[in-house]
């Protein structure tokens, strides 16, 4: 959700003193959490305390944004306490969290209980218009007793609230790889448009691990052959979802929502660099995306140009027609490009514009990107016969 911020934390003292006057010793250092900041079991008298160190970005969003549109609930571990001047929450202790207990075998009692008071915690959340993201059952921290073969639930709380969002009425996150993989919905997969919906399908997947004691989108055995044979983790867990749980209804929904427009044809293109001029731009992008040496019509100049007004985007195209020299080479794709799964494939105007034609993109970007690309290939045609004339 947030960019992380990569400044080291300082060490932490011995003995930090809280807000509220409580002096906290430090007992053990839990997690040690690269760009996500540290957690320490700490003790104030009898009673113990989890503390963490955040980085400033997170805990910014979450002082402004979260913390103020919640209540204290038993359902949801807020922090009690703050060390001034510093980037430390402090939290009450819980003895367990949901993940460990549950391979531990408790009964199916506490396990019901337990996943009671995890939905409890999350309705107050949605009430409030705030999305965890991270729904997972070490998310689920829990305070229990254990008497012979029985466990005594005694409170339950939904926690790890800093990387939440505020997303109050028809407001989603879009473009985040959100959530543990084991646990991840469909659409946060695909970094597709996030919101309570998410939340529900992770906790849904958490029921399901509450049943049978199995992580069903964990790393098992039949996983880990398959990434040895080459394959990705992720395209096999969402071959589980969707075989699972899907149905051609809900696959068409999935691709509706996250905007799949699948092998949607569109001319190659790119951004322009800082004091790049466009057609230094175009050879570069044209090598980038697909490898080949291209030669601008130069006495044509830029055929047309394009404007569009997207949320906070203002983008403009201009559109060029070029010859191919050299279709040897080898594209230079970043890493988004390829996971987005983009190609190239030499065709010929007209079959390029009837490749166009006939695409029927699902989202709003898909057509618009097929309106635009269609007009800056019709003046491109129209242009070159011009300078034919």
């Amino acid at each position: 959700m947030l960019r992380k911020s990569i400044a080291k934390l300082a060490s932490v003292p011995n003995e930090l003193v809280g807000a509220a006057g409580r002096r906290y010793q430090f007992k053990e250092l839990l997690q040690e959490r690269p760009l996500l900041g540290r957690v320490w079991l700490a003790t104030s008298g009898q009673d113990q305390y989890i503390l963490k160190d955040i980085p400033e970005d997170i805990i910014s969003n979450f002082n402004e944004k979260i913390r103020p549109q919640l209540r204290d609930s038993p359902y949801i571990r807020l922090p009690l306490d703050t060390i001034p001047d510093q980037r430390v929450l402090i939290y009450k202790y819980l003895t367990d969290d949901f993940l460990s207990l549950v391979r531990k075998k408790i009964s199916m009692r506490a396990r019901e209980k337990i996943l009671r008071d995890s939905l409890q915690g999350i309705a107050e959340l949605h009430d409030h218009e705030i999305v965890h993201l991270d729904i997972k059952p070490d998310n689920i921290m829990v305070t229990c007793s254990h008497t012979g073969q029985e466990t005594t639930v005694e409170q339950v709380q939904v926690t790890d609230l800093e990387n939440a969002a505020h997303l109050p009425k028809v407001r989603c996150m879009k473009g985040m790889l959100a959530g543990n993989e084991n646990w991840r919905s469909p659409e946060a997969h695909f970094k597709g448009e996030l919101n309570k919906p998410t939340d529900m399908f992770s906790f849904g997947i958490m029921c399901i691990y509450a049943l049978l004691g199995r992580v069903i989108l964990g790393a098992d055995d039949d996983l880990q052959k398959h990434v040895a044979q080459g394959a990705l983790p992720f395209p096999i867990r969402l071959q589980r979802q969707v075989s699972y749980f899907g149905n051609q209804e809900g696959v068409e929904g999935l691709l509706k929502h996250i905007g799949d427009d699948g092998m949607l044809p569109m001319l190659p293109g790119g951004g322009i660099n800082p004091g790049e001029q466009h057609e230094m731009a175009v050879l570069r992008e044209m090598q980038e995306e697909t490898g080949g040496l291209v030669k601008i019509r130069s006495n044509l100049g830029c055929v047309a140009t394009t404007e569009e007004y997207r949320n906070d985007l203002h983008q403009m195209s201009f559109g060029y027609v070029a010859d191919v020299v050299d279709d040897s080479g080898s594209p230079s794709l970043t890493e988004d490009e390829v996971n987005d799964g983009l190609g190239h494939l030499w065709l010929s105007v007209d079959e390029a514009k009837t490749r166009m034609t006939e695409a029927e993109p699902r989202s709003e970007l898909g057509l618009y990107i097929k309106e635009r690309d269609i007009y800056l290939l019709d003046e491109a045609i129209k242009r070159t016969e011009e300078g034919r004339a």
